[in-house]
């Protein structure tokens, strides 16, 4: 076979398998053999990653979702980021995520245990809530340790490293207490709370929106490398 020959059967053969080895690439950067299913994700994403002021991009909320679903499991504790830029008018900022919180029907125990983290762009501020069996587990102490970490974070514009380091921060205190983590709770999966319908019609589309982005870029990763062998 000719060189043409050879290189418009390669291309033929790559086009003939890009959704086999899309879909593996977009699983694949989503580390989702090492986390959870995307059907895991999803639910979390759409009800606990409630990015109003649009500080992250859709693969930040990606994987500020699975990190919320990896410390629901290994803490049984509930974890809700809520973020805007417009503030919360005359409201103070605990009363107004303590409210959000109960109302929205968080947490995953009987005491509906958990944890939200406020960030108000408006105000330059940002807040951590604490209900159940988190009250108990995150002191003042800590919770001055956990907003100053985030904080300097926040202030280099690092917005998903700053909710990651406060997931961290807060399994870390958690599973000093309780080694044995979520099996201190009895604990039931996620429920698909809607706190509003504007919540979850803007952030219902970022998994597909996401995934169609990875699947593209390994289309070309993968025609790039079949033709530089030519």
């Amino acid at each position: 076979m000719n060189r043409p020959l050879h290189r418009l059967f390669c291309l033929c053969l790559i086009l003939f398998l890009i959704p086999a080895t899309g879909q593996a690439a977009v699983f694949n950067a989503l580390d989702v053999d090492q986390a959870q299913s995307m059907n895991e994700i999803v639910p979390v994403l759409e009800t606990r990653v409630l990015d109003e002021a649009m500080l992250l991009s859709a693969s930040e909320q990606i994987r500020v979702a699975q990190q919320i679903a990896a410390f629901q499991k290994n803490t049984g504790m509930d974890f809700v980021l809520l973020t805007t830029s417009v503030g919360i008018g005359d409201q103070a900022s605990d009363v107004y995520v303590e409210t959000f919180y109960n109302e929205g029907g968080y947490g995953l125990d009987e005491h509906c245990s958990g944890i939200a983290y406020f960030i108000d762009m408006n105000e330059g501020y940002h807040h951590l809530t604490t209900t159940g069996l988190m009250v108990d587990c995150m002191t003042d102490e800590r919770m001055d340790y956990a907003i100053d970490m985030g904080g300097e974070l926040l202030s280099e514009g690092r917005y998903a490293d700053a909710v990651l380091e406060m997931l961290l921060t807060i399994e870390t205190f958690y599973l000093q207490d309780y080694p044995e983590g979520a099996q201190q709770t009895e604990t039931t999966s996620v429920s698909g709370t809607d706190p509003s319908a504007t919540q979850e019609t803007s952030i219902s589309q970022l998994p597909s929106t996401a995934a169609v982005m990875l699947f593209l870029t390994s289309i070309v990763s993968v025609v790039t490398s079949m033709l530089t062998q030519f």
